[in-house]
């Protein structure tokens, strides 16, 4: 019998339950494969991030040196005397401008580290003879020249193209003019005549693409970012990865907006891509990071779970078998036993070891069944002939509340047939009051058809007390579609006849109101009746809290109405819902509902 039940058995239950461990372990294995893979791309994103402002940190610090040095150019030179072809130079002067602005072009190129060393002055004025300055007709000879009309008083930042400007050496005390074979942002700014504000001339200052964004600094970079610049044209300038004509012209294609972040897939290598454009000179910065070195560690971290998930499930079979192996072999006695009482053996008893497990307590529990079985069976004998006798009374003296709705229903349509509109539509209200009171399948409802329920009775009630009763009910919007518990108002509106207008002279007052406040149904039921003492109403509310009984001490009955009211929104409704009274003596009673949606 042990080899039977003890072996197989514990074999059988120790790799079901090895089965039912995996589906959770597997679960919480893909949820932190998940996990990882969101953490490890918000960690991707975070550097393409960091990157992109970096780069574009690079590009405001030297536009915002560009800015510095063009107004500080200006300030020094008179620019709109010089430049305006009206004035009559002297000799004198044009050696004093001459010297100045070449002393100051060479001060920015060494205060500057040589960023600004490319610079060209055109005038309208062609009095002056130097290296560094041109006729204006030259610069509006450019295919580029339209850049320069843009109509603003700072400076203007043209599209890249080839420089034009360059210095000889280092140590030159003069600009010449050249072709330096190198990409460079051109700044302009204008000089306007004084007084008709016209264009006289235009510096430009050309920025080396490779200095305004530190190449090396990028290419030197271990992230494993790929940093591409491209211009406002979506040509590409600078590149730190390996150059791909078919990634680069897919990235490209990808660039919509200012800013954003996207995926690409090219030849089944997939990429997370971010890029911003500059406002101010139109230049796309890139920033990219292959989906594989993302997930670099991923294949290392799945590898070490795997290796401790395996590791758990060993020791965890190796207990769950031991502790099956012992529970089975007491329950191997239970399953004696139990055989021997289906033959009708009742004196039979299993052993008590001492124990306080679940195995130990169905032993006992079986010896207390065992000692009892007869009379347990004499007495459901007995009880089910009891619920026999109980069904046939209550067969007997049984209503059927659909006869007595049919009946209604019947008398509304014959009060119709023969005129009598104002009886049938009240029958009509009674059959749907009746109904919707026998209706209990379910205990909650839409407040739409318990705000019905309570404009029926109160049209019972007008129809009954006529001019003594005067009822209102205001309803916020959109509180049709909330489920309350059925019943909760009719019983609190009926309080108000059976008690509040006892002793109370008409007119009678009625205002029931329901407003959405702070995410709760409020539903406020106030009366001008007689009212209650402040001692009572205590009283009442401490009955309520403790859900004990109310009762009239004059009649000697009980009041459930308001009771099972509250009993019932506490079981039903959410935690925090309550059921509060106020009242005044001669006043009125104010009753609260308050239900946490």
């Amino acid at each position: 019998m042990k080899k039977r039940y003890g072996v197989s058995m514990v074999w059988k239950m120790t790799i079901a339950t090895m089965l039912l461990l995996l589906v959770p372990i597997f679960i919480i294995c893909i949820i932190y494969i998940q996990m990882y893979q969101k953490t490890s791309m918000e960690t991707a994103d975070g550097k393409l991030a960091s990157v992109l402002g970096s780069m574009q940190g690079r590009i405001d610090e030297t536009l915002s040196d560009a800015d510095v040095m063009l107004d500080e150019l200006f300030y020094r030179q008179e620019f709109s005397y010089f430049m305006n072809d009206k004035n009559e130079l002297s000799q004198r002067e044009i050696n004093y401008y001459t010297s100045s602005v070449q002393k100051e072009l060479i001060n920015n190129r060494y205060l500057y580290s040589n960023i600004f060393g490319n610079i060209g002055l055109y005038s309208l004025n062609r009095q002056v003879k130097a290296d560094w300055q041109f006729p204006l007709k030259t610069l509006e000879e450019k295919p580029y020249y339209a850049e320069v009309t843009v109509d603003t008083q700072g400076a203007v930042y043209g599209a890249v193209r080839e420089s034009e400007l360059v210095f000889s050496t280092l140590d030159t005390n003069h600009i010449k003019v050249g072709n330096a074979n190198v990409y460079v942002l051109p700044i302009y700014k204008k000089v306007y005549a004084i007084g008709t504000k016209d264009v006289i001339g235009v510096v430009e200052t050309d920025v080396d693409i490779n200095r305004l964004m530190e190449v090396t600094s990028l290419r030197n970079d271990d992230s494993g970012i790929t940093k591409i610049v491209a211009d406002r044209r979506k040509n590409i300038l600078i590149n730190t990865g390996e150059r791909d004509k078919s990634l680069e012209k897919r990235v490209m294609e990808r660039i919509k907006e200012d800013r954003g972040t996207e995926e690409l897939y090219i030849d089944g290598a997939s990429y997370r891509m971010s890029y911003s454009v500059c406002p101010n000179t139109g230049l796309v910065n890139i920033a990219l990071l292959s989906r594989d070195d993302i997930y670099s560690n991923i294949f290392n971290m799945v590898t070490g779970v795997l290796l401790i998930t395996v590791m758990c499930l060993g020791v965890m079979g190796i207990i769950t078998y031991l502790v099956i192996s012992n529970m089975l072999n007491r329950l191997v006695v239970v399953d004696v036993m139990m055989g021997k009482v289906r033959e009708g053996h009742f004196d039979v008893l299993i052993p008590e070891y001492g124990k306080s497990d679940e195995i130990s307590r169905i032993g006992s529990s079986f010896n207390l069944m065992v000692a009892h079985l007869n009379e347990v069976l004499e007495e459901k004998v007995r009880n089910e002939q009891a619920q026999k006798d109980a069904e046939i009374k209550a067969l007997q003296a049984q209503i059927n509340p659909h006869f007595l709705y049919n009946t209604l229903e019947n008398m509304r349509m014959q009060c119709e047939i023969d005129g009598y509109y104002m009886m049938g539509n009240s029958l009509a209200v009674l059959g749907e009051l009746f109904r919707y009171s026998i209706k209990w399948g379910n205990n909650e409802v839409a407040f739409e058809l318990e705000w019905q329920n309570l404009k029926n009775y109160l049209y019972i009630m007008r129809m009954r007390y006529e001019d003594d009763l005067e009822d209102e009910l205001e309803c916020d919007y959109g509180l049709e579609d909330v489920i309350v518990p059925k019943m909760i108002l009719q019983p609190l509106v009926e309080n108000c006849f059976s008690h509040a207008f006892k002793t109370k002279m008409p007119p009678w007052k009625v205002r029931v109101s329901a407003r959405r406040e702070e995410g709760s149904l409020v539903i406020a039921i106030q009366d001008n009746g007689c009212g209650i003492e402040k001692e009572k109403v205590a009283w009442i509310q401490k009955c309520l809290d403790e859900n004990k009984e109310i009762r009239c001490s004059q009649k000697q009955r009980k009041s459930i109405g308001i009771l099972n009211v509250k009993q019932r929104i506490e079981m039903i409704c959410r935690e925090g819902s309550e059921v509060a009274i106020e009242s005044t003596p001669g006043e009125g009673t104010v009753i609260r509902i308050i239900i946490v949606l």
